[in-house]
């Protein structure tokens, strides 16, 4: 039979660790690589398929945890990892496509960078911290969400959605710097 041989507070975070939405978004962090094979192989129906599945997963674990008070410190630090991670390989693939401009892209990618540093750097010096997600970085996820799936749409090439992309685009630009600006004030 097998015996905890660690502290309570080990087996605690351990526990915490594999609870069901934990689960689901280490599934997606392991998973989202997979998006890339899809796009360099021309498999555009599963690339958009699973792509659609992996925006789900990210909503659905947030949805179980607050549901079902799962929620744990190490979900609230993987869920962005997450987020962070499919966002960069689908915006990837859009820049690939030329579907998104280079600034945008190295915009994204930065703000990105800078949330998840200064949120490590905030972990590390300030204790007792909860960092919780912000209304603005969930309504720049539900944008760019919208994004991926025009991204993968343009790779079928028989859809033309300029003007909504542009929209979305200044959108997600928008509250990226509302997010900012929101995160920032974690680090007073």
């Amino acid at each position: 039979m097998f015996r905890w041989r660690g502290d309570e507070k080990e087996k605690m975070n351990l526990i915490n660790l594999f609870n069901i939405p934990n689960i689901i978004t280490i599934f997606r962090i392991l998973t989202s690589p997979i998006l890339l094979f899809f796009y360099f192989n021309n498999n555009f129906n599963f690339l958009f398929y699973f792509t659609i599945f992996l925006i789900i997963t990210d909503f659905l674990d947030g949805f179980i945890a607050r549901k079902f008070k799962l929620e744990t410190e190490i979900g609230g630090i993987l869920d962005p990892i997450g987020d962070k991670i499919l966002t960069f390989i689908i915006f990837y693939i859009g820049y690939l496509e030329k579907f998104i401009p280079y600034w945008f892209f190295i915009f994204i990618i930065f703000k990105d960078l800078l949330i998840l540093v200064s949120g490590f750097y905030i972990l590390l010096k300030k204790k007792n911290v909860k960092i919780k997600s912000k209304l603005s970085g969930k309504i720049s996820m539900i944008i760019n969400s919208f994004i991926f799936v025009f991204i993968i749409i343009n790779l079928f090439k028989y859809f033309y959605i300029f003007n909504l992309k542009n929209i979305l685009f200044y959108l997600s630009f928008l509250f990226s710097i509302i997010t900012l600006v929101d995160y920032s004030r974690f680090l007073r």
